[in-house]
């Protein structure tokens, strides 16, 4: 959502100040019957206050005020813009008079308005012609005359959000001082309305934020559990399929079922990975914290990737030493699950005949970081603020892969819950190395050395032997 600051001009947003009067309180300018009484700013202040109170439209409010100041001060035009905070432009959302410049977009820190912004302090242009801040641009876009012009900065705790400005006094007499402080007052009245609506908005916002994340979680864990049910079915008769002698006889029809079987599993796994994310940010799911031994939890890890390193030609290497790897904590489970998505996407995402090696060292803060790198393409540096981003895929072949794009998003989610901390770095073209902390178990452990290697040279390789591991 675009955020604007505020401020309201005349339709001719074009000001000067050469012809500017900085009129300080305490200058005695006659108040002439055209100003206003007091009364009568009382009443249009009470009146703004109660329309921006029981509005909620609040565009539509500012329309309707800027024309009650226009005729209040008797003038020409008003108008009223907001800064866009993105492009710092200048933005007509309101404006009363002979022309419409809704919408118009003016430079930054352009004109008598850019000057009022600047010097924060109310300003008078009796003869824009002679102001050499003037700009023309909105005469020019609208052919209006812009002769005379009173702005008067919008402030709200300490921070100038805005110009309100009135153009072009009726019967060609100057804007007074008396106006001078009316277009104060009201223009702090608006600012503090704007500011209020701000803060409604985002309450709102937020509310239905939370509200729409509730009915989004409770849908998706609906759904899943919906899909659960009958992939399991079509599972259970595909592996009872498999076992009847006419199939067995068939090894077309074998080859049939395994593919049923196989894509079952993984549409599976697909709604497994969608529930454990609505779980997470539901925060329903927890973690159990115990003692694991690093060597042992990654040689389970690497036993289960074997098959698919083996089938796409990738060779891995596991460099964490037997018995010397430390104990750290975290949950068992949840630990394998993060690592085997890190194992898997080094795989899928790499190039042919590539490698990945696995490692692991102290970082000397008392956590111990499991390494998964590998030769692939790399993460483009453009791209790689989306990484942990849900339903994000960053590779140009994403499409010709298997996934959904959230496993490195709960992955980022679990290691949080455990206490660790997650991170990449990431060459174009080179490869990427991702990488988890987690706290060591032991305050002896916690020194910052490396763990040697396996003693086999080039560490245990992965993905090459016939048998697995």
């Amino acid at each position: 959502m675009i955020e604007w600051v505020i401020f309201m001009i005349l339709p001719d947003v074009n000001i000067s100040s050469s012809g500017a009067r900085h009129t300080p309180a305490n200058e005695e300018t006659p108040v002439t019957e055209n100003a206003g009484s007091p009364a009568g700013l009382l009443a249009l202040v009470q009146s703004l206050n109660n329309a921006f109170a029981a509005s909620l439209d609040l565009d539509t409010t500012l329309e309707t005020g800027v024309r009650e100041i226009k005729e209040h001060l008797h003038a020409e035009a008003a108008s009223l813009f907001l800064i866009d905070i993105d492009t710092e432009e200048n933005v007509c959302q309101a404006c009363s008079g002979p022309v419409d410049i809704f919408g118009m977009r003016l430079p930054s820190g352009e004109g008598i308005i850019g000057r009022t912004l600047r010097e924060r302090a109310p300003l008078i242009v009796d003869n824009v012609s002679a102001d050499q801040h003037f700009s023309r641009r909105v005469d020019e876009a609208t052919g209006f005359k812009t002769l005379s012009l009173l702005c008067a900065p919008m402030i709200i705790q300490g921070v100038a959000i805005g110009v309100l400005e009135v153009v072009n006094k009726l019967g060609g007499r100057p804007f007074s001082e008396q106006d001078r402080m009316t277009l104060s007052a009201l223009a702090a009245t608006t600012a503090m309305a704007v500011h209020n609506a701000r803060q409604a908005s985002d309450l709102v916002d937020k509310e239905a934020v939370v509200k729409a994340s509730k009915a989004k979680t409770d849908f998706v864990s609906s759904l899943s559990h919906e899909l659960r049910a009958p992939l399991n079915t079509v599972l259970g008769f595909a592996q009872l399929l498999e076992s009847d002698p006419l199939v067995e006889a068939h090894p077309h029809l074998s080859l049939s079922i395994g593919q049923i079987r196989k894509g079952g599993k993984h549409l599976l796994f697909l709604v497994d990975e969608i529930l454990d994310l609505a779980k997470i940010e539901a925060g329903k799911l927890k973690v159990h914290i115990s003692e694991i031994v690093a060597y042992d939890a990654m040689e389970e890890c690497l036993g289960m990737i074997g098959e698919m390193a083996r089938e796409r030609g990738i060779s891995v290497h596991n460099k964490i030493g037997e018995g010397e790897a430390p104990i750290f904590l975290a949950d068992a489970v949840r630990f394998k699950q993060v690592i085997l998505n890190l194992l898997t996407n080094a795989i899928k995402y790499n190039v042919a005949g590539g490698k990945v090696i696995v490692s692991c060292a102290q970082t000397g803060h008392g956590m111990l970081r499991f390494s998964v790198a590998d030769n692939g393409s790399g993460i483009p540096s453009r791209l790689q603020q989306a990484v942990f981003q849900p339903f994000t895929r960053l590779s140009e072949d994403a499409a010709k892969i298997e996934g959904t794009g959230i496993g490195l998003s709960i992955s980022q989610k679990l290691v949080d819950l455990m206490n660790g901390v997650i991170g990449f770095e990431s060459e174009n073209g080179v490869g990427s190395t991702f990488w988890v902390d987690f706290p060591l178990a032991h305050e002896e452990e916690q020194d910052s050395g490396e763990h040697r290697p396996a003693a086999s040279g080039d560490g245990d390789v992965w993905g090459l032997k016939p048998d697995g591991d």
